[in-house]
């Protein structure tokens, strides 16, 4: 999902996950994020 979003630079995104203000999934070395989180984390 978020390779179809790559108007946003990957060191922001992984921050943004770490820090819990975009919520996902760590499987391995992979994030997963719905479509639902990416929506309200971008509504925010």
């Amino acid at each position: 999902m978020l390779r179809r979003c790559s108007a946003f630079p990957e060191a922001d995104v992984l921050q943004s996950l770490e820090a819990g203000d975009l919520k996902g999934k760590k499987i391995g070395s992979t994030w997963r994020i719905t479509k639902a989180a990416l929506d309200q984390f971008l509504a925010s």
